[in-house]
């Protein structure tokens, strides 16, 4: 009796265990028509979120330290900083959660968009597909929010990399809806799924220890310095293995690649990899000025004896 063979396993069995090489064309989801009123509602979330931790949550939490930052006009920043990383840590962690195994499984398995999600039945747990396009509105929500909420605070290379991050990833959606003039729209959902996973994984510790680095500031300076420097590193780190591995699957797949996404691409992963490395190059400023206080306070003389 002959075996029935599916399409990626006669891709895998062709081209090897890569998967962005054997990846065939698809539409992401059938949600697709839905985009636009997901993003919306998934936006104003965030709204309500984000005024529920200022008007409530963090004052009951924090006390002294967040009502100092609100009363102090001169501390804007600072303030709407610590209440854009509590929402980022809300946001990520079931983003990376809910999105590890199906996502694993289209980067890795031979698994497709429109197979079940979480290994139950399509009709009711949904594809693969469905899930990862409601994260990357989810996400996409999220960057929109940042823009908007930190204003005047954000830097023109995190603008950019916010800017050339919506595109790119709701594009790659778009573009799946027509395969036929666009078949490379996969690939590119593909690449955004892989940086958008080492985005999360890199910057979860970075909103962590900015809100420790609020609450123990002025009271931990040794602590406060080792932990700038060990993020610093952290997002060097994660941005040498993110440069590795996407200029591994692009060369990989570069034939694939029509003319213009093979400049969009790396052109928007090179802001990508500008915003965190300057990133790292602000965490490590702020921890060399931790350390100098450190080193200051032990140069200080003893105070007289009484």
């Amino acid at each position: 009796m002959a075996s029935t063979i599916s399409d990626s396993e006669l891709l895998a069995r062709q081209y090897g265990g890569i998967k962005i090489v054997r990846v065939r064309p698809q539409a992401v989801s059938t949600l697709l028509p839905y985009g636009a009123i997901i993003l919306v509602s998934m936006l104003v979330g965030i709204v309500l979120i984000s005024t529920a931790l200022e008007r409530w949550g963090l004052r009951l939490v924090y006390r002294k330290i967040f009502t100092d930052l609100e009363a102090d006009k001169n501390k804007d920043r600072q303030r709407r900083s610590f209440v854009y990383h509590h929402i980022a840590l809300l946001l990520m962690f079931p983003i990376f959660f809910v999105g590890l195994q199906p996502g694993a499984l289209f980067l890795f398995e031979n698994s497709n968009l429109s197979d079940p999600a979480f290994g139950g039945e399509r009709v009711r747990h949904g594809t693969i597909g469905d899930v990862l396009f409601i994260l990357f509105q989810l996400y996409s929500a999220y960057f929109l929010f940042e823009l908007a909420f930190r204003t005047r605070f954000a830097s023109a290379i995190n603008i950019a990399h916010h800017l050339a991050l919506l595109l790119i990833a709701q594009t790659s959606l778009v573009l799946s809806l027509d395969l036929k003039r666009h078949p490379e729209a996969t690939m590119e959902f593909y690449m955004c799924l892989v940086w958008g996973a080492f985005d999360i994984v890199a910057e979860m510790p970075m909103h962590v220890i900015m809100i420790i680095w609020r609450v123990r500031r002025d009271r931990s300076p040794k602590l406060l310095s080792w932990l700038g420097f060990g993020l610093s590193a952290w997002v060097v780190s994660m941005a040498c293995a993110e440069i590795g591995i996407t200029v591994f699957l692009l060369q990989k797949s570069w034939d694939q690649w029509s003319v213009e996404w093979k400049v969009a691409t790396p052109l928007i992963f090179s802001m990508w990899i500008c915003a965190q490395l300057h990133g790292a190059r602000i965490f490590f400023t702020m921890a060399w000025g931790e350390r100098r206080k450190v080193k200051s306070a032990r140069q200080e003389p003893w105070p007289p004896a009484p």
